[in-house]
């Protein structure tokens, strides 16, 4: 069975530009990332950075995500080396030319807004705003909007107050401890769950039991 560790990282906005700003972070740094911690240190065959605006609108709040599984390595270890690869991370925003910030821009922007080649396709993007309760029928163009305002200041600022300040960033953690791997001494404090399988854990939950 193999460790996993999830990390999140909450940041609480104020504005689509803020919003924009975490996701562009992880477009930008995602295959540093993968290469840094899965290619190189071989930490896990599942290794990958998320960044999410989902719920920016109705809950002002976005996310940025580390997920690692790995059949080797303790989850405790996984999060060190995933902390190291962020404080290290800055210094590919620093060196970031006008053009290619310009280029990650739009690439974020086609990424996540491609013509739409089917009538059912503009039908989902108009239903999803309609179930969600978000009523927000320009986003693209108010993300794209956004995404032209984001400076590599900004960026910067972002991911000091996301990711790097650890006084005041919003962090969650879920570690799963593999088999034949047991919690650092150091986390016991917060009460860790031991559990022979998924079944065991699923019949703890009131809505998964049988």
């Amino acid at each position: 069975v193999n460790s996993v560790l999830l990390s999140i990282y909450e940041f609480p906005v104020k504005s689509s530009t803020d919003a924009m700003a975490l996701e562009l972070i992880q477009f930008i740094l995602d295959q540093d990332a993968y290469a840094q911690l899965r290619t190189q240190e071989q930490l896990g065959y599942v290794v990958g950075t998320y960044g999410t605006t989902v719920h920016a609108q109705r809950y002002n709040v976005s996310l940025y995500q580390v997920l690692i599984q790995s059949g080797e390595q303790s989850p405790q270890y996984l999060d060190e080396r995933a902390e190291a690869f962020l404080s290290s991370a800055v210094d590919i925003l620093y060196e970031q030319t006008d053009d290619e910030l310009w280029n990650a821009k739009v690439g974020l922007w086609q990424s996540k807004w491609p013509v739409p080649l089917k009538l059912t396709e503009e039908f989902q993007t108009v239903f999803t705003e309609i179930s969600s309760h978000t009523f927000q029928f320009t986003r693209a163009w108010d993300e794209g909007q956004a995404l032209g305002d984001i400076t590599r200041e900004h960026v910067l600022e972002v991911y000091d107050r996301v990711l790097l300040n650890k006084e005041k960033r919003r962090k969650a953690r879920l570690l799963i401890y593999g088999k034949g791997k047991t919690a650092d001494p150091s986390e016991r404090s917060m009460n860790p769950v031991s559990l022979d399988g998924l079944k065991q854990w699923k019949e703890g939950l009131d809505m998964l039991r049988g």
